[in-house]
């Protein structure tokens, strides 16, 4: 931050003064859960974190750091335990649904991507694509009891409803591995298409879809002769895949911006455009709702399975690369800081600052350091942010872009100001607020 940008939050404090106290009024409405939300886990793969998001408005509850580049999502089915897999630094992230925070990080093989959680609870699976393995891990010691060598380049995984068998598909060798969880070995291989990526299993466990990326197909597998009992076309590029309680499946095709509709009796009866590059996809836990990450548009897209239409998008503060099971069955963790910002919205000419205020209450019983507003990925090129703190009688005090820490249930108040190189259309821009501990 310059001197004379600083200067420019200085002239412009007095002008918003007056919107103190309704922020305040926010706030207080802002510390407010939903009853009954479940929730959603983002891998934003671009920042290393994991966005929580309550599906019930569909708003950011709070933000996890997690390691390198996280892509495999997975959500216990107790709704205890959520597990990251971090393809950039060989890494899973073991996460305690109920407050968020980091139970432990756990060394896997090379370059992890899909996760699966036993139905107990006990067990993760993670797909190391680099090394052609399948970690397994226990939860509760967050230590890798075994290693099974699968096919190559394993990317998406599945486990039987049971979980008894796990379905893992092998995207360089046109393969899925059949393993059986009770001694941890591969019991049979199956060909399928080219490139499969990604896999789901029928609620009954009498069939396993695999989507082949390479020639744009879904291949269904019959779990009783571990053969492939039809080949459906689906769109281009087809990625993630997720199968709902009624046997309905969806199909994320990241080339062409579409979602397949695959009839539980595995025709296609329906695309759904979703624009930019979906990816991965799960469901809700009753299946009435779809969930699709889009790594270009940076959102999610929620579809309704009563209509297949959808129904909304929510925004995310990175490159989202969910993929797995994310959807979880209990509600977001709270998080311990609110925060409001007024107004609204600004116009200004381009090359002029546009001025905010903010506030930023810690509502837990310990100190959190570190605290700083930065702009999301998806943030316009051209535009940048500057923040600095205000004292309780709106003078603009410290250094800027300095970060702060705030004490127990206490609040600081912010002046920031965003600047264009460049015109931007009207855009709504979630910023991100961090604190540390």
């Amino acid at each position: 931050m310059t001197k004379g940008a600083s200067m420019d939050i200085r002239r412009a404090r007095n002008a918003f003064l007056p919107f103190w106290s309704s922020m305040l009024a926010s706030l207080a409405i802002g510390l407010t859960g939903t009853a009954g939300a479940q929730t959603l886990y983002v891998a934003n793969q671009d920042v290393a974190t994991l966005s929580v998001i309550n599906t019930l408005p569909g708003t950011l509850a709070t933000t996890i750091s997690t390691g390198a580049g996280p892509t495999g999502v997975a959500a216990s089915a107790n709704g205890q335990t959520v597990v990251v897999a971090n393809t950039s630094d060989n890494t899973v992230t073991i996460i305690a649904a109920a407050s968020g925070n980091v139970l432990g990080t756990v060394k896997v093989g090379s370059q992890p991507t899909g996760v699966a959680i036993t139905p107990d609870g006990t067990t993760a699976y993670v797909a190391n694509s680099g090394d052609g393995t399948v970690s397994v891990i226990s939860v509760a010691t967050a230590s890798v009891l075994t290693q099974v060598k699968v096919g190559l380049s394993p990317f998406g995984i599945a486990l039987s409803p049971t979980g008894q068998l796990l379905y893992v598909a092998n995207s360089f060798d046109n393969s899925v591995s059949v393993i059986a969880t009770s001694g941890n070995s591969v019991s049979a291989t199956v060909p399928v298409g080219a490139s499969p990526s990604g896999v789901s299993v029928a609620p009954d466990g009498s069939k396993i879809y695999v989507s082949n990326t390479a020639d744009n197909s879904v291949s269904v597998i019959a779990a009783a002769s571990n053969t492939v009992s039809s080949t459906v076309a689906a769109g281009a590029g087809p990625m993630g895949i997720a199968t709902t309680p009624d046997g309905v499946t969806y199909v994320a095709n990241i080339e062409d911006g579409t979602v397949s509709v695959l009839s539980a009796s595995a025709a296609v009866v329906q695309t759904i455009s979703t624009g930019g590059a979906p990816y991965g996809v799960t469901t809700s836990t009753n299946g009435s709702t779809v969930f699709v990450v889009n790594k270009t548009a940076k959102l999610v897209s929620v579809i309704s399975a009563a209509t297949n239409t959808i129904s909304g998008t929510i925004a995310v503060p990175g490159t989202p690369g969910s993929f797995g099971a994310f959807f979880g069955s209990g509600a977001a963790p709270q998080s311990v800081l609110a925060a409001a910002i007024l107004p609204s919205s600004r116009s200004v000419i381009v090359g002029n600052t546009a001025t905010f205020m903010s506030t930023i209450l810690n509502t837990s019983g310990a100190t959190v350091n570190n605290c700083q507003f930065t702009l999301p990925s998806s943030a316009p090129v051209g535009l940048s942010l500057a923040y600095q703190t205000l004292s309780s009688g709106g003078q603009v005090t410290g250094q800027a872009n300095q970060p702060i820490s705030i004490g127990p249930n206490q609040g600081q108040g912010f002046l920031l100001a965003l600047n264009s190189t460049v015109t931007l259309p009207a855009v709504q821009l979630p910023l991100v607020i961090t604190c540390s501990g």
